[in-house]
């Protein structure tokens, strides 16, 4: 016996090495996926950031005063005048970027003046400003370029500061109208990195450009800063990755291996880098394993020594038991006959305890039952709760500037279709009529056809005796929303958006289509072979990068249908007449039912 024990001892040595090979190549493989994935949320946060100013490049597209304003010569006007449009393209510049903290100043150089968030510019300013956009390509309308990170001192007090630089255009006319220069706070950006780098852990960030070292996460072991020679490799072997195909690059500087993964920012051209030395990366697993070891090894000399003991005494005693669990039908677990619990030793404690387990077990299980449906309904709860507020911001930002720029009567119909649809989203129960949906449907649809003026038209085809009917709430804002923000996002006139509701035998047809023809034939094979893997119990997770943030609304509004009405449920796609369709399929409940 214990020959045969030894045997198996020596062959789970044998895969402990195994394992341990493996588990350092998991190790690397795993950090390196981390890594990858931390670059692209630091990549998404900075490019937000970056492009957060870019409303200031068209508010000549809908405000007619304000490209005006810009056309004429403003020195040639009455200085009543000529104040009074300082003021008016100052406020208008203001209520672009009074709700972003990224912002610290905003400033429009014309021909003829220089208007600015702040009322001021000082000359040094200005003249600094028009000379680096003299000497940086920004031939093409609509380019933007963003400067080194520059020392400024605004109201006093001092700012590392980001400058963006573009040339604002009448895009009908494509007439040079003035240079836009916009200061966005550093300090944000080295929030964002450094945050990252927290949770790099044992990692370090650095962000470079072709002039040199903009950030490195002040955690970092090396510092490149004081070390060129380490930069210029860290930037050659960077230029190399981002070059090539690899997950990541593996190189040596001093007397030690880093692993290095990157990522280029398209906004800025910056690369961010991060990397992480070896031996820091291993030491943990071999300590890890070094007490796995010890432990075996413990474990292999009791075991040994009690088992040896112990074998004569529970042969019988386990062949009762293994009868007991063989008997075991259903799920439902047997309990050991009494008699056996006359084994004055540790198997007739064991046997008793088996016999707690096995009634706490069978007691427990209706209330797992319980539990799992009462999971089931609040997971659809949370579904149909996790909305995404990007739309709320936007439309209160169209108010704000409407009822500043435009007047009255289109913030009225905006804010009392605002209203309705937020009475609708927090009153009443998870049913609802059809003809309560469609009229939220009408609510939002009005308030995006004030913000996208001439963008698009809306039809609706609604059978008649369907509007009585009961559904599940809250189904169409989100499909509206992203026939507007992905099925048109390329259509600036002409656009359609339609709501078609019928019945075929027992089930609710809606269709929510587009003329965008954004979607291929592949996309949509794509996207109905998910949609129809997926079920009820889909829940995202509590981070997304930017493709899943794009898809969480129709992903979320199919598990709620699943969830609700069942797995035969649920939501697909088609493509007819180049027109994007997308089929809400939902079981026909009669409001008396409901």
């Amino acid at each position: 016996m214990i020959a045969s024990f030894c045997v198996l001892w020596i062959l789970i040595g044998c895969i402990f090495l195994l394992f341990c090979k493996q588990t350092i190549t998991d190790i690397q493989r795993e950090n390196i996926r981390y890594m990858t994935q931390l670059n692209e949320n630091i990549n998404t946060l900075l490019t937000t950031i970056l492009t957060s100013a870019d409303q200031l490049k068209s508010i000549q597209m809908y405000d007619e005063k304000y490209k005006s304003i810009l056309r004429e010569n403003n020195r040639e006007l009455p200085i009543h005048q000529r104040w009074e449009n300082i003021q008016y393209m100052e406020r208008a510049m203001k209520h672009a970027v009074e709700f972003n903290p990224n912002i610290i100043r905003a400033t429009i150089i014309a021909e003829d003046e220089t208007y600015s968030t702040l009322g001021y510019v000082s000359d040094e300013y200005r003249s600094r400003i028009v000379d680096i956009a003299e000497k940086t390509q920004l031939d093409s309308i609509g380019k933007t370029v963003y400067l080194e990170v520059f020392e400024e001192e605004i109201d006093l007090l001092k700012y590392g500061v980001v400058t963006m630089l573009s040339y604002l255009y009448d895009y009908s006319t494509k007439r040079y109208l003035g240079l836009l220069a916009v200061d966005i706070n550093f300090s944000t950006i080295c929030e964002v990195l450094d945050d990252g780098a927290k949770k790099a852990d044992s990692t370090g960030i650095a962000v470079l450009n072709d002039h040199g070292l903009i950030y490195q996460s002040p955690s970092s072991k090396m510092s490149l800063n004081d070390d060129p020679e380490s930069l210029e490799r860290f930037r050659n072997q960077t230029r190399n990755f981002l070059m090539g195909n690899d997950t990541f690059q593996r190189i040596k500087i001093d007397q030690g291996y880093y692993l290095l993964t990157a990522i280029q920012n398209d906004t800025s051209g910056w690369s961010i880098i991060q990397y992480q030395s070896e031996n820091a990366l291993y030491e943990n697993a071999f300590n890890s394993m070094r007490d796995i070891l010890y432990l075996m090894i413990g474990l292999a000399v009791v075991f040994l020594v009690v088992s040896y003991l112990l074998a004569y005494f529970i042969s019988q005693p386990l062949k009762v038991i293994d009868d007991t669990i063989s008997k075991s039908k259903n799920g439902h677990l047997e309990l050991i006959p009494d008699n056996t619990a006359t084994y004055e030793n540790d198997v007739g404690r064991l046997i008793q305890n088996y016999n707690e387990m096995v009634i706490c077990i069978n007691e427990s299980k209706e209330k797992e039952i319980a539990s799992e449906i009462a999971k089931q309904k609040l997971r659809m709860q949370m579904l149909r709760y996790q909305i995404n507020p990007h739309f709320l911001y936007n439309t209160l930002n169209t108010i704000h500037s409407i009822g500043c720029i435009e007047g009255i009567d289109s913030v009225c119909q905006v804010a009392g279709s605002l209203s309705r649809i937020m009475r609708y989203n927090v009153k009443g129960g998870e049913i609802v009529q059809v003809s309560q949906e469609l009229q939220n449907a009408r609510d939002y649809l009005a308030i995006q056809m004030i913000r996208f003026q001439d963008m698009f038209t809306v039809e609706f085809f609604v059978q008649e005796g369907l509007e009585s009917m009961s559904m599940l709430k809250f189904l169409l804002q989100p499909m509206l929303e992203n026939a507007i923000n992905h099925g048109l996002k390329n259509v600036r006139t002409g656009g359609k958006i339609g709501i078609n509701v019928f019945s075929e035998k027992d089930d609710l047809k809606i269709v929510i289509w587009d003329n965008g023809n954004q979607m291929s034939e592949q996309d949509v094979t794509y996207w109905n072979h998910i949609l129809e893997s997926e079920n009820a119990s889909y829940v995202p997770g509590d981070e997304f990068d930017e493709a899943e943030w794009e898809t969480i609304g129709l992903r979320n509004v199919n598990a709620r249908i699943k969830g609700f009405y069942g797995s035969d449920y649920g939501v697909h796609i088609e493509k007819k007449n180049g027109n994007t369709e997308v089929y809400l399929d939902l079981k026909r409940i009669d409001s008396e039912r409901s």
